[in-house]
């Protein structure tokens, strides 16, 4: 009987919804892929050992997302979290866990509209409460893209 060991590109489909299609290296996720879960959740990045290692981003099915260094399944390194509500934290992760909150934003962003609809302003409240005003800017179709 004939052994198969998974080396190279490849997809695998499991029972329970769950897909992975991306890069094996002797039967193990190894390299740049993709896994999505049952639920939406997914992760596009580098695995190691069929594991979640290296730069990759998580998106969560409930809006949260995670863009940056993994270890052993966990954030570990530097990245940057954003939540559904829109705060944001950029700095150091270890295991899972925020390695300190200095980082941590709350941005609040009011447009200003003409009668056309076109934006003529934009106003940036931080975390202090501080604001900045923007009165020329360009709006770009995919805004959220660019970011």
């Amino acid at each position: 009987m004939a052994i198969f060991i998974k080396d190279g590109y490849g997809i695998e489909k499991w029972s329970n919804g769950s897909i992975y299609q991306g890069y094996y290296k002797n039967g193990m996720k190894e390299g740049n892929g993709l896994y999505i879960w049952p639920d939406g959740s997914r992760y596009e990045g580098q695995f190691k050992q069929n594991k979640i290692e290296g730069k990759g981003l998580y998106l969560w099915n409930d809006g949260r997302q995670f863009d940056g260094q993994w270890v052993d399944n966990q954030m570990h390194g530097y990245g940057k979290f954003i939540w559904k509500d829109g705060r944001i934290y950029l700095g150091e992760y270890k295991n899972d866990k925020k390695q300190g909150y200095d980082n941590m934003a709350k941005v609040y962003i009011r447009v200003a509209m003409d009668k056309k609809s076109r934006a003529i302003g934009l106003t940036v409240k931080n975390k202090n409460g501080q604001t900045k005003q923007f009165k020329k800017m360009t709006i770009y179709k995919n805004f959220y893209e660019r970011c």
